[in-house]
Parts: structure tokens; C-alpha cells; sequence
């Protein structure tokens, strides 16, 4: 059983952030997709997007950062 990105959830995230790419929820799980496919630089650049969505000091951010910050320590610093 699939229960990653692979294939239709992928492309349905895909298809949404074509279609409103300032959908909070699509960039989220765009990241996760990217991460998926080994394309952590665009994982970073799609949370990065969403970070600038966030409220300054709210959980949420913080949890974006944490997240950005691990996916670099894997693969060292990246440009959006």
C-alpha cells in the first residue's frame, strides 16, 4: 500500500498550487512531495513560500523553520 506522494496525491498537490499557488495546505504537502522525490531544494522554496504566510512567532512558523533547517542539515545549505 502507497501511502506517500507517488503518483495521483502528487499530482492533485500539484494540480492545486497550478491552479492557487498561494494555497497554504498545497505548499505544505508540495514539500513533502518534493522531499519525496529527492528535490529537497524545492521543498525548501515551497515551505519558504508558505513561512511567508505565517503568522511571526506562531507554532506554525516555527515548525516550517525546524522542518527548513533539518532538510539543510541533510543536504547543506540551498538558494530558493
Amino acid at each position: 500500500v502507497n501511502r506517500g506522494f507517488a503518483g495521483k496525491p502528487g499530482e492533485l498537490v500539484a494540480r492545486v498550487l497550478n491552479l492557487d499557488p498561494e494555497n497554504a495546505k498545497a505548499l505544505w504537502l508540495m514539500g513533502w512531495v518534493e522531499v519525496e522525490n529527492g528535490n529537497r531544494g524545492k521543498a525548501v522554496m515551497h515551505w519558504r513560500h508558505l513561512a511567508t504566510k505565517l503568522p511571526v512567532g506562531s507554532v506554525q512558523l516555527n515548525s516550517i523553520n525546524n522542518i527548513i533547517a533539518k532538510v539543510q542539515q541533510v543536504d547543506g545549505p540551498q538558494s530558493p
